[in-house]
């Protein structure tokens, strides 16, 4: 076994933002965690990845040189979750699951090679193409007495939320369009009709090259909505090269190229946009940072799409 970097320099502040001392306990116990797992499944770990958010995640190999990595959160139910439904995706569409304590909130999943990002490519065009086809490999129903989150109830928690810790006449937020947000969800949304497990998170750089089938996805959040939503947080994440059209003429080609490949209408594409835009613009306030104006910018670009 090889020597073990086991720093999550990068993600600890945020576990702890998020987690708070649950965060901060889980941190201590990390390196005996990832020790005792890197036992269990004969692994060498490697340095960990650049640019660590909220889990501590770690190349590794097994014992016959196999590539793998490693990742690791607090336990929650949102990581049981994902664990759920890389299990149900089964490595279609998706990266492989190959082992997991839920206990721990640790996962071994293969490594994705040359695990280059969607959003690094050039054409945009193409990167939404791609994406698209790899959705289309995602698309399964939830199974009957499932335990997944439900998209309608996350929503509207999230924008209930949003408006009793951030309420009051100085509200950053802007009421009205938390207001449009919930009317759209509620018109877009038949709770009767969510059967579809969806990955949650479908944005580019959340789908990465892979030489066992082009392209897959990785970090499902692991909610049952309308598959719609999927193509909503798509079309929203802002492109990662300059763009040659300014943010409404992009979202407008966008939601024009989405609307012709999938052959759905184009005001109801828009309309899930507008819906997401303002729910992420909900949840970047509720992580205490600015990142909430861009989101809102967006969705008032979409509202005069409508």
């Amino acid at each position: 076994m090889g020597r073990q970097i086991i720093d999550p320099g990068e993600c600890a502040a945020n576990i702890v933002d998020v987690h708070g001392e649950v965060g901060r306990e889980w941190l201590g116990r990390l390196p005996a965690t990832i020790t005792e797992c890197v036992g269990r499944w004969s692994l060498d770990i490697l340095t960990p990845f650049k640019g660590l958010s909220y889990n501590y995640v770690t190349p590794a190999t097994t014992a016959d040189g196999r590539p793998v990595v490693i990742k690791a959160g607090v336990p929650s139910d949102e990581l049981t979750s994902e664990i759920e439904a890389l299990r149900l995706f089964d490595g279609k569409g998706m990266v492989r699951l190959l082992e997991a304590d839920t206990d721990s909130g640790v996962m071994l999943l293969e490594r994705l090679l040359p695990g280059t990002a969607l959003s690094d490519l050039d054409d945009d065009d193409e990167v939404i193409r791609s994406a698209i086809w790899v959705l289309r490999r995602l698309c399964r129903s939830a199974p009957t007495g499932h335990g997944f989150r439900l998209l309608s109830d996350w929503a509207s928690r999230s924008f209930a939320e949003a408006k009793d810790h951030f309420g009051g006449s100085d509200d950053p937020l802007s009421h009205d369009l938390i207001d449009t947000a919930q009317n759209l969800f509620s018109e877009l949304i038949d709770p009767r009709n969510e059967q579809t497990l969806i990955h949650g998170d479908f944005h580019p750089q959340n789908v990465l090259r892979s030489e066992r089938d082009s392209w897959l996805a990785i970090d499902p959040k692991g909610v049952v909505g309308d598959p719609l939503y999927d193509i909503a947080v798509l079309v929203c994440q802002p492109p990662r090269q300059p763009a040659e059209l300014g943010p409404k003429q992009l979202l407008a080609r966008r939601i024009d190229q989405v609307t012709e490949e999938l052959v759905v209408d184009r005001q109801l594409i828009t309309r899930w946009c507008l819906a997401h835009s303002v729910l992420s613009g909900c949840w970047a306030f509720g992580d205490h940072g600015d990142r909430w104006q861009p989101a809102f910018d967006r969705a008032r670009l979409l509202k005069s799409l409508l």
